[in-house]
């Protein structure tokens, strides 16, 4: 989230003062001790912040209670407020209470802009937006009361799975999209479309949330502060052009395509206004999306991220009808024309729409002629779809079919291909749940590795030209599978486009998964099991999901098959290769034997084993005895050093730990560059307590334990000698650092780092913060915060793989 004003890339100077000096103290807060009764004085302590009662000793939570809305735990943290979850006393309803930092409570100006937030966004009532319910102000604080909303935002849900299903997505743009149109209509444009602010509610729709950045389009936009997340900044913004919805309809495509793709569609490290305007004055280039996207969507990219706003879509009912055709198109396998837009339809494509019209008309009268009787496929609330097996089907035979699924379910393959091939066999049964049954009876027979049994029930497809009862989307589908399986051929990649992986046909994923297996093609293999655990398929095709249960092994399987390096060995060096290969055994050890799966990895990591030794020879990377020999005594006696300066870590002197390595000595190329490495981590741990003294010139609220003795709580700051601390009742104290506990000082530098807006700064403290971990013994700590950055950061990511120093 980065602040600009005027040409600068910069941070926000007057504001950042006063968030930073010592605010105007509010008058004296007491509250009673919930142990002992006592009055505590709490007026310099946060919300929900632990504080240790003088009286008593027992430490206690203050600041929960806020007017009627008791505090119940904490739920997110930002730039300007905190988020809890919190009760409603008088309503008896949980919510959420977003309170504002409280040095900003006093600045006026941004007070303002709270306030006005919670006022414009209480005025749009839709279930795609988060729902203010009031706000006011208390203990020197004020708060926002507003729907909780729990299941995470879309930034996380990226973080967590990467790159999302398209179908999902297209889904998730339309509420978004219903959402901005509702806050349109009543005359607001949001100004901070991004993946943060789209909430996922565990069911239902998606939520767009924070409006602080909102106005009125009849009030203008202040152009003088430009507030924005650059991943995602319309280019008019940057340049101080007039905004209108269309700004939140750039915003949100950039969301998308980073959604879609797994990247920003700008990945800029710079945070110089001027060189994102450069970049976003681009066209925006979408040959990475149309290599994995389908036509449609890619065209719903190009519309919103156009760089002039007259060519993006001129309301957002055309924006959602664009989305709403494209996912249609995406469902039928990509088939259908290019949506024809506001442009309207030419006479060919009205004549054939009337067409469409008449032969719809004719379907639904022929269905109506031929729709089945009482208690023949009809459930409460309506007729069972065909993503679901048992459609049109009596009670007996959907209790059997549905039987044969659960013990398809437990992996029993060979007895649920029986009772599948039965309920085929049976002329009572009709469609689709006829070749429902068929299909499952192939998939076990491909479960157990019988493909000649596969082939047969898929080839039965061929001879009832697919038929499902009318629908001919499934219908083709079933051909489509009975033209990938009943064959002795590898299944191609292409057959990847007619399985969407959010339809009922993403079960087709595991069965050309499975064959492709089989026949000894674990790479082609691999392409479809992956698809087919990354798929979601649609709420009325959730029996679908539940295949990934006895296909685990073979979705494990498929995973450590990725990890390894293609063959034959290219552009990989030949440790790498090694590094790769170890890891994907470490992963084999625990997978369970089944079906051959474990036979079959094992006779892979043999195949690329042998490659890798015939790629060290083919690299000259085999060292003579001598070289070899000299190169693993340096490479002792570094390690011997540092673990010998491993005590001055435990102890943060780490200026001895750096000086003691620096009596290393090598003459090796691999030794020199251990040497430099381990040096490079001492010195960035030395670097971290010279940088958390200078950050702490601003005092910052927080409690330290020490080695010996009870935590210290109060106001931080630091001396020459250590960290000054000054609690709210008492004498300021002096702490060495070599008194406090590392893990301590390391919770204290997090908090300070999200202070730091120059994102090469914020990322230098955070690699410092790794190197301190490391060496002062919070390993654990180190190998997951160096790991974080590795992914987010590409210079550490370097350093990071060079050679992971967390012993």
């Amino acid at each position: 989230f980065i602040f600009w004003q005027g040409e600068g890339c910069i941070i926000v100077k007057s504001w950042l003062n006063r968030c930073m000096s010592d605010p105007p103290s509010p008058a004296s807060v007491e509250e009673p001790c919930p142990d002992c009764g006592s009055l505590m004085d709490v007026t310099g302590w946060e919300p929900w912040s632990l504080v240790v009662c003088a009286a008593c000793g027992e430490t206690v939570r203050v600041r929960r209670a806020f007017h009627h809305f008791k505090i119940m735990k904490e739920v997110g943290l930002g730039g300007m407020s905190r988020v809890f979850g919190a009760r409603d006393e008088s309503l008896g309803r949980d919510l959420a209470l977003k309170i504002l930092h409280q040095g900003l409570s006093q600045d006026e100006k941004r007070l303002h802009q709270f306030e006005r937030e919670a006022r414009i966004t209480a005025n749009i009532s839709h279930p795609n937006v988060v729902k203010v319910y009031t706000a006011g102000r208390d203990q020197g604080y004020f708060y926002i009361a507003m729907e909780l909303v729990e299941g995470g935002s879309l930034d996380e849900k990226m973080r967590i799975k990467g790159r999302l299903p398209e179908g999902w997505i297209l889904e998730m743009a339309e509420h978004v999209v219903l959402g901005l149109e509702a806050a349109n209509e009543a005359g607001l444009i949001h100004r901070d479309i991004k993946p943060g602010n789209i909430l996922l509610p565990a069911e239902g729709t998606a939520k767009i949330v924070d409006f602080g950045l909102a106005v009125f389009t009849r009030e203008g936009v202040d152009d003088s502060e430009i507030w924005a997340t650059p991943y995602y900044v319309p280019p008019e913004t940057l340049h101080g052009e007039p905004e209108d919805f269309r700004s939140d309809i750039y915003a949100l495509g950039s969301s998308l395509y980073h959604a879609l793709v797994g990247k920003p569609l700008f990945n800029s490290d710079s945070n110089s206004l001027s060189a994102l305007k450069i970049l976003k004055s681009k066209p925006a280039d979408l040959k990475e999306a149309a290599a994995i996207l389908s036509p449609e969507t890619v065209a719903i990219l190009a519309r919103t991220l156009k760089r002039k706003t007259a060519d993006r879509y001129g309301s957002y009912r055309e924006f959602l009808d664009h989305l709403r055709y494209a996912r249609r198109r995406l469902s039928r396998g990509g088939k259908g024309a290019p949506w024809p837009g506001r442009q309207g339809l030419s006479a060919r494509q009205w004549t054939a729409a009337a067409a469409l019209v008449a032969l719809s008309a004719a379907g639904i009268w022929k269905w109506w002629d031929s729709r089945p009787g009482p208690g023949s496929g009809l459930v409460a609330g309506g007729i069972l779809t065909l993503a679901d097996a048992t459609s049109g089907t009596d009670s007996t035979v959907s209790t059997k079919f549905l039987a044969a699924r659960e013990v398809l379910y437990q992996g029993d393959f060979r007895t649920a291909r029986q009772q599948f091939s039965a309920l085929a066999a049976d002329a009572a049964v009709r469609q689709p749940t006829l070749n429902w049954a068929r299909y499952n009876a192939g998939l076990a027979a491909l479960f157990a590795g019988d493909i000649t049994a596969a082939r047969s029930q898929f080839a039965s497809f061929r001879s009832t030209g697919g038929d499902s009862n009318h629908d001919p989307a499934t219908a083709g589908f079933f051909l489509k599978s009975a033209i990938a399986i009943d064959n002795d051929e590898i299944v191609p990649a292409s057959h990847l486009a007619e399985c969407p992986p959010d339809s009922v046909q993403a079960i087709g994923l595991l069965a050309a998964g499975l064959k492709n297996w089989h026949l000894g093609d674990l790479s082609g293999s691999s392409v479809f099991l992956s698809a087919f655990a990354a798929s979601v398929p649609p709420r009325t095709a959730a029996w679908v999901d539940r295949y990934k249960q006895p296909a685990q092994p073979w979705l494990d399987g498929a995973k450590i098959l990725h990890s390894l390096p293609s063959l034959p060995l290219k552009e990989i060096t030949a440790g790498a290769a090694a590094s790769r290969l170890a890891q994907a055994t470490g992963l084999l050890a625990a997978l369970p034997p089944q079906s051959g799966v474990k036979d079959a990895i094992e006779a892979k990591l043999n195949e690329v084993a042998a490659a890798i030794d015939q790629l060290k020879q083919s690299q000259g990377t085999v060292q003579t005895s001598a070289m070899q020999a000299q190169t693993t005594m340096e490479l002792e006696a570094i390690m011997l050093l540092e673990s010998q300066a491993g005590p001055f870590g435990l102890k943060l002197e780490f200026n001895e730990g750096s000086a003691l390595l620096r009596r290393g000595k090598a003459g090796s190329p691999l030794g020199k560059e251990f040497l430099a490495d381990r040096l490079n981590w001492w010195e960035k741990a030395e670097s971290f307590l010279e940088v958390l003294t200078s950050d702490l010139a601003v005092p910052i609220e927080g409690v330290i334990d020490r080695r010996l003795g009870s935590p210290v709580r109060g106001l931080i700051s630091a001396s020459d000698q250590g960290l000054k601390i000054k609690p709210s009742a008492g004498p300021e104290s002096v702490l060495p650092f070599t008194s406090c506990t590392a893990s301590s000082l390391a919770t204290l530098a997090e908090r300070l780092i999200e202070r730091t807006a120059d994102s090469d700064e914020y990322y230098r403290r955070r690699e410092l913060l790794v190197a301190f971990a490391m060496h002062s013994g919070l390993k654990t700590y180190a190998a997951v915060a160096g790991g974080e950055l590795a992914r987010e950061h590409p210079g550490f990511r370097e350093r990071w793989a060079r050679g992971n120093p967390v012993p």
